[in-house]
């Protein structure tokens, strides 16, 4: 799941701390959650299905798989 995160991240040339913003977290917990230190609440899945314009099974792949 993180580098499936990472990855679609960086494919919309967003940064650590612009999705710590966009989560409205510190880029170092928003870190933490990328390298697997800390899980995505419910809440985080939910902000990144918004962020991303994701379907429910792009959201799925990403974080149950």
């Amino acid at each position: 799941m993180n580098t499936k995160i990472k990855k679609l991240r960086k494919e919309n040339n967003l940064t650590q701390k612009d999705m710590g913003d966009l989560y409205d977290i510190s880029k170092s917990a928003y870190n933490k959650k990328e390298k697997g230190k800390a899980n995505f609440t419910l809440e985080d899945v939910k902000r990144t299905k918004e962020i991303f314009n994701l379907t429910d099974e792009e959201v799925i792949k990403i974080f149950l798989t």
